[in-house]
C-alpha cells in the first residue's frame, strides 16, 4: 500500500511539471494523413485508428485488463505516439486517459507488472516516435459497462475522445 502512495505521489510531481509540455491551442487536426492510415474522425476511440492533436498523434493499440499488485483490476492501454510539433515532448505529459463507471470517474493509479510506463516517460525529439507505449486507468467492476476518455493534459479547449466497453470481460 505505501508504494501505491509513492508512485501516486511521483505521477503527481511528474504532471505538475508537465503544465507547458504539450499543445499550444488544444484543437485536434483530423485530417487525412494518406490512404493507409487510419484516422479517427470522429470523437470515438478507435483501436488502430489515429487521433491526431496539434503537436502529437496517439493511436490506441491494445486494451487489456490486467490485475494491479492489490489484487484490483486495471485496463492497460497500448499506444503508438509521434511527435508531430517543433518542439521535443513527453507522450505521458501531453495526454490524460480517464475510466468512468456508472457515470463516476474512477481515481487512481494502477501499478502492475503488466504496466510499463517508462517509454512514455521519455522526451521525443520532433518527428519522434514511441511504439507499444503503456498507460492504465483502474477499474471498480470488472461486470460493469467502462467508458474510457482520452484528452489533452492541458488543453485550451476541452475535447475528449471516448470508448464504450460494455463488457470488460472481453479484453481479459
Amino acid at each position: 500500500m505505501r508504494k501505491n502512495k509513492v508512485l501516486a505521489l511521483l505521477l503527481i510531481i511528474v504532471m505538475a511539471f508537465a503544465l507547458a509540455a504539450c499543445n499550444k491551442n488544444g484543437k485536434p487536426d483530423n485530417t487525412e494523413p494518406g490512404a493507409s492510415e487510419p484516422v479517427a474522425n470522429d470523437r470515438t476511440i478507435v483501436i488502430g485508428k489515429t487521433i491526431r492533436f496539434d503537436d502529437f498523434e496517439i493511436t490506441v493499440t491494445e486494451l487489456k485488463v490486467v490485475e494491479d499488485l492489490d489484487d484490483k483490476y486495471g485496463l492497460r492501454i497500448t499506444y503508438d505516439w509521434k511527435n508531430t510539433g517543433k518542439d521535443d515532448l513527453t507522450p505521458s505529459f501531453c495526454f490524460v486517459f480517464s475510466s468512468y463507471q456508472n457515470n463516476v470517474k474512477l481515481e487512481g493509479a494502477v501499478v502492475s507488472d503488466d504496466v510499463d510506463y517508462d517509454s512514455g516517460l521519455n522526451l521525443i525529439g520532433a518527428g519522434g516516435t514511441v511504439k507499444g507505449a503503456h498507460d492504465a486507468v483502474p477499474i471498480d467492476e470488472i461486470n460493469t459497462p467502462l467508458r474510457l476518455e482520452l484528452s489533452e493534459m492541458f488543453p485550451l479547449e476541452e475535447m475528449h475522445y471516448t470508448l464504450e466497453i460494455d463488457d470488460l470481460n472481453l479484453y481479459r
